[in-house]
């Protein structure tokens, strides 16, 4: 799903486009619980999602999800193997990871999500 929104970077969809894009069951209720994970665990480093939500105008209307160009840009730089400002080891060369890495080692270093 972040995949998706990254390579839409602005483009708003809603949970159920979002959905049946990627195989979600459940429509935007599955899309909200694929949401779940991560935000725990950007609130345990107090961090946003990167992708951003707006409520519907109306109650009979759906919210849209988005990721704004600057965060795709630096997701893909990760994902691509660039350092993304990371720093260097000792020896000179970059960290490897991605996202989910980095939000791993973010964890560590953080509170815990048990509770």
């Amino acid at each position: 799903m972040f995949g998706l929104l990254m390579d839409h970077p602005g483009d708003a969809m809603t949970g159920e486009e979002l959905a049946a894009a990627v195989g979600i069951p459940n429509g935007k209720y599955g899309v909200a619980g694929v949401l779940a994970w991560p935000a725990r665990h950007c609130a345990a480093v107090e961090r946003p999602l990167p992708c951003r939500y707006e409520e519907p105008m109306t109650p009979d209307a759906s919210g849209t999800y988005w990721i704004d160009q600057a965060v795709a840009d630096l997701f893909r730089t990760v994902c691509e193997g660039g350092s993304g400002g990371q720093p260097r080891s000792p020896g000179g060369s970059r960290r490897e990871g991605t996202p989910e890495t980095a939000v791993r080692r973010a964890g560590q270093a953080g509170p815990s999500l048990a509770g």
